[in-house]
């Protein structure tokens, strides 16, 4: 797994607290898919990652295995910030915390 820093544990958990406060409930899927789209984006912008994980090339789309790992086993590092549900169709994401657009409390650090 990788090995996330505080500031990018709560870079990643506000990230994926924001998607599911907009997304109305967001299934796995959609998180792993809009945090990779929010990666691209950054990099076409401002030419630095945003979170700054790695991503694979699997069949479906690229996907960070290590958030991937942290969605499918339940939320260890992100606990703070979501929980999951079972669905019928799926694990569904939900914050458990408010968005927190306190810039300063969210240092940027790139690396793993």
């Amino acid at each position: 797994m990788c090995k996330f820093s505080e500031s990018n544990r709560q870079k990643l958990g506000n990230a994926v607290v924001y998607i599911a406060l907009h997304a109305h409930y967001p299934y796995k899927t959609e998180i792993l898919r809009l945090l990779f789209l929010m990666e691209e984006r950054m990099v076409q912008q401002a030419y630095v990652p945003f979170l700054g994980i790695p991503y694979n090339a699997w069949r479906l789309g690229p996907v960070s295995v290590d958030v991937f790992e942290e969605l499918s086993d339940g939320p260890v590092l992100l606990s703070d910030f979501i929980s999951l549900e079972c669905h019928g169709q799926g694990m569904r994401v939900t914050a458990k915390q408010d968005f927190c657009d306190d810039e300063c409390k969210h240092s940027i650090n790139y690396r793993c």
